[in-house]
């Protein structure tokens, strides 16, 4: 949508464009380039709104429909509690959910998580047969084995606290449990999946090796039974991305956060973006991406910036906005500051860099608020939201 006609002319020669001049969101098989971009563009999060039954979602239905959002990421999570699989519900319910999604936006992508995080409740779970098939693997009849996602040298266990690691994308278990989510996502409505820091689950997946067989294999199996024949797959991948040594990605785009920096100086909650923070997502191989506030809890001194002066602030402490995490600081803001920050932001990412796309906020865990952020209007069963709706529509209809 903002490269120049020459690139977008190339791409799409190369890709077999398939978008049609009615429908720039339509696609059958892999999207081509601009399709792709164009799907970016019209990006929000709602965390989990397949399947956590939190009030009013039909206004979150509603809000998809009327700003015109073509991607909704994180509509479904799993970091832990994997035993959820086991309900059948869960999964029935997010398919109802998905239906009606698609009903009032039938273009709308929606986006699977699988993260970098599982627990033993996944011993609870029995491995589905296509899992095996997937990975071109004779079936067995047994449930996973909590063990056999580890990393053979110990690395990450138990990081997140005891019975919760990152699991190794080497290991043949891992591979069969994120086939299983992947397989259980489709089946929901979604084609897409978020890979979680792939940083940490391929620390030593050398070149991307086992990743990149891993997507294919997970393409070839599983994007016939998608909606429209392709799923996109994304992760915090870090800086570089995830190239191989010739230069292709393994993924169809890359994630990021956003990286906020307070800025005191200017007035009691102010923050701007970290000066060069879309400076290193060029490399060698430029590729689009999308940025998104991030969340990661509150500090000891909520509403106070941190004194960047000491030597030994922790890493959280240099990212903390105003003592909050982004989501949360944004959260807290004045409606006022709080949309035209978002104007800002929006702005400057337009200006600054041709392969980013701003992920607007819509449905956010937070530090305060019982945990939630609403970007709908205000109903009576969720009076703090936030209305995020018509500033939104302002930007998109630039």
């Amino acid at each position: 949508m903002r490269r120049t006609a020459a690139i977008i002319l190339t791409l799409c020669i190369a890709a077999a464009c398939t978008q049609t001049p009615e429908n720039p969101y339509h696609f059958d098989g892999k999207p081509t380039p601009e399709v792709l971009d164009n799907y970016l563009d019209r990006a929000i999060t709602m965390n989990n709104i397949l399947t956590d039954d939190y009030p009013d979602r039909d206004a979150d239905i509603a809000f998809i429909a009327d700003i015109g959002a073509k991607f909704v990421g994180r509509a479904v999570c799993m970091w832990g509690g994997e035993k959820r699989l086991n309900d059948p519900h869960w999964v029935e319910g997010a398919k109802e959910m998905s239906a009606r999604i698609h009903a009032v936006s039938p273009e709308t992508v929606l986006q699977g998580c699988c993260f970098e995080a599982f627990s033993r409740d996944i011993e609870t779970v029995r491995i589905p047969a296509y899992a095996f098939e997937s990975l071109g693997l004779p079936v067995e009849e047994r449930h996973f084995d909590y063990e056999a996602l580890l990393y053979p040298d110990g690395s990450y266990v138990d990081h997140w606290h005891p019975g919760s690691s990152v699991p190794d994308i080497r290991q043949t278990e891992t591979q069969l449990w994120y086939s299983t989510l992947i397989g259980k996502f489709v089946e929901m409505g979604c084609e897409g999946v978020h890979l979680g820091q792939t940083m940490l689950v391929g620390e030593q997946d050398t070149d991307w090796k086992a990743y990149d067989e891993f997507i294919s294999k997970m393409h070839a199996y599983h994007d016939p039974h998608a909606r429209r024949h392709y799923v996109m797959y994304d992760a915090h991948a870090g800086e570089e991305g995830m190239f191989t040594p010739d230069g292709r990605s393994v993924l169809d785009y890359n994630a990021f956060p956003m990286r906020v920096e307070e800025t005191p100086e200017n007035g009691y909650l102010t923050a701007r973006l970290r000066p060069g923070f879309t400076d290193a997502m060029y490399g060698t191989y430029p590729h689009p991406y999308l940025v998104e506030l991030d969340g990661w809890g509150m500090s000891n001194h909520p509403g106070q910036p941190s004194d960047r002066t000491d030597p030994n602030l922790s890493f959280w402490e240099q990212i903390y906005v105003w003592g909050y995490d982004e989501e949360t600081w944004f959260y807290v803001m004045p409606e006022q500051q709080r949309n035209d920050w978002l104007r800002y932001a929006y702005h400057w990412i337009k200006e600054n860099d041709p392969w980013c796309h701003l992920q607007m906020p819509a449905t956010k865990p937070i530090s305060v608020n019982n945990g939630m952020m609403r970007a709908i209007a205000p109903t009576e069963n969720v009076p703090n939201a936030i209305n995020l709706g018509p500033v939104i529509k302002e930007l998109w209809g630039e």
